[in-house]
């Protein structure tokens, strides 16, 4: 199963005026819209390069250049097991998954402000 499966399940790519729930669900089009790219070939792995940025890997203890490579990894691995398993199409997920690929790109967490009743912000 393909992300290009997932994409009928998920809201509208125009996220105006939806819920923030659905927006978050809605933000997955941006890997289910690859274009059909081609799988890279798979090189044997270089211990002192991240796998994931291909910058120097300073530390023994992790394979990964900085932390934001191996949570991004981790989100990746994550990902395709739930494509694999068919949990993909379940909107929870989809709203985690969303939720987590907002926070990776550097927007924050819009869902957890959104539980927050407007007059404890005030």
């Amino acid at each position: 199963m393909s992300p290009t499966h997932m994409k009928a399940s998920l809201p509208s790519s125009d996220l105006a005026g939806l819920s923030v729930e659905d927006q978050a669900r809605g933000v997955l089009h941006l890997l289910t819209d690859a274009g059909g790219q081609a799988e890279a070939e798979l090189q044997p792995a270089n211990p002192r390069l991240c796998p994931n940025c291909d910058g120097p890997v300073d530390k023994p203890s992790s394979p990964y250049s900085s932390e934001t490579c191996r949570d991004r990894a981790a989100f990746v691995r994550q990902f395709w097991a739930a494509v694999a398993s068919g949990t993909i199409f379940e909107a929870e997920k989809q709203i985690v998954f969303g939720e987590r690929l907002w926070w990776l790109m550097g927007g924050g967490l819009p869902m957890r402000g959104s539980s927050i009743p407007e007059s404890v912000k005030r």
